[in-house]
């Protein structure tokens, strides 16, 4: 499938379409030429914006579980204190201001 066949009010492409595509090569070698080293997937996924984010949470679903995965998944433990870390984290930087 190719990006300009797509029907882009049903779907959205994956990695895989975009990293197929005749964009993908010019954007890798628009890249290239400025210097980027890093592989072409990962130049798709993290710095074409914003184009892509739906490939980018695509190609992240797997290690980036939902609250709810997280809780009832094996590591549950680990994300909660993770989560207070963070949260105590964020209080210690004033980044909120609790109102009524």
């Amino acid at each position: 499938m190719s990006l300009s066949t797509m029907d882009w009010d049903t779907s959205l492409p994956s990695v895989e379409d975009i990293l197929a595509s005749p964009l993908s090569c010019f954007i890798t070698f628009a890249a290239n030429s400025c210097g980027y080293k890093g592989f072409a997937q990962e130049l798709m996924v993290n710095w074409v914006h914003p184009f892509f984010l739906k490939a980018k949470s695509a190609a992240s679903k797997e290690d980036n579980p939902t609250w709810w995965e997280a809780m009832k998944g094996p590591f549950a433990d680990e994300y909660w204190k993770a989560a207070c870390k963070e949260i105590q984290t964020l209080e210690d930087m004033n980044a909120w201001e609790v109102v009524d």
